[in-house]
């Protein structure tokens, strides 16, 4: 079967990478036609960061579809969601004002998981509803420079290689906001319209049509 079974089986970095468009088949309602379309997708060593307000959490998988992939490596840190950098504002310390050792941090922890995977990282995913902060962004691109493959930091194009245009600006935060959200429901779309581990007959098909055209 080209999809998970259930729900329980779909991960946050499958969710994301669908969400984003990454890793699905088109035909998607024939499962021998879907799998054949996957087997030619190139495996992908990819980084999901998912940068929120309770934490930030990073996962390394390699994978060829959006449905695959064991994790690799990972972890969770709940002491550097982004309201830990308004925490650091109270404490009178001069060095932590401009927060420096918090972003700092954030390069560090995110640079150490990425060296830890010996093959090359050629996918970067970033989610979650504090990962459109320009900042983040840019400590992000900073941090994996010289470790990734240069086109996995195509997501995090500079301003002035982008064209000025602040709706663009809109909807690429609300791609890092709700690609989860969107992937999940793009994976029950397909458990609903798609045959689970078989392949429909033509007359099974032209039933299910013709009651979605009802």
């Amino acid at each position: 079967m080209a999809e998970p079974d259930t729900l329980e089986d779909l991960y946050a970095t499958s969710a994301a990478c669908a969400g984003l468009g990454m890793g699905l088949c088109e035909q998607y309602t024939n499962p021998y036609a879907c799998e054949r379309e996957e087997y030619r997708f190139p495996t992908q060593r990819l980084l999901h960061l998912d940068f929120a307000p309770e934490s930030l959490s990073g996962t390394i998988k390699s994978l060829k579809s959006a449905k695959d992939g064991s994790v690799e490596e990972a972890f969770i840190d709940p002491d550097l969601g982004l309201p830990r950098l308004n925490a650091l504002y109270t404490i009178s310390i001069p060095r932590l004002e401009d927060g420096t050792v918090y972003w700092t941090t954030i390069a560090s922890r995110i640079r150490a998981l990425a060296q830890s995977f010996k093959p090359q990282i050629t996918q970067l995913v970033i989610i979650g509803s504090s990962a459109g902060d320009q900042r983040f962004k840019a400590v992000v691109k900073d941090a994996l420079r010289d470790v990734v493959a240069e086109s996995a930091l195509e997501i995090l194009l500079d301003d002035e290689k982008a064209p000025i245009d602040c709706e663009m600006d809109r909807r690429q935060v609300a791609d890092f906001v709700f690609a989860a959200a969107r992937g999940a429901a793009e994976f029950a779309k397909r458990r609903q319209e798609g045959p689970v581990r078989c392949a429909e007959r033509k007359a099974s098909t032209g039933r299910r049509d013709a009651r979605l055209e009802l």
